[in-house]
């Protein structure tokens, strides 16, 4: 399944800090309604490592998202993962479409 190969590439990504994998990064923080959100961004065009690629016609990068929101002293942590049509040098795109994304879903 394509969301199993893009998490568990993304998932090693980032436990390797990165390392051998080309991508672009972006941050943001929102401290409103009494809540700290820290979200950060990552996107590759690495995909030369999915096996059914060609299926999915557009496809030139993975990003991820990590969201740690602090609410009354409780710290919750999420990742979720998306495909994109964007090459990793539009990072903050990749950030605005991500942000997009959720709040439809």
């Amino acid at each position: 399944m394509l969301h199993e190969e893009v998490k568990t590439f993304l998932d090693d990504a980032l436990a390797r800090a990165w390392r051998g994998v080309p991508h672009a990064t972006y941050q943001t923080l929102d401290k409103e309604h009494g809540r700290h959100e820290q979200r950060r961004y990552w996107i590759t065009e690495q995909i030369d490592w999915l096996a059914d690629k060609e299926q999915w016609e557009g496809l030139r990068s993975v990003a991820v998202v990590e969201s740690v929101r602090t609410v009354r002293g409780q710290v919750q942590t999420q990742r979720r993962y998306y495909t994109m049509p964007l090459r990793n040098s539009r990072s903050r795109m990749c950030a605005d479409r991500c942000r997009r994304n959720a709040a439809t879903t």
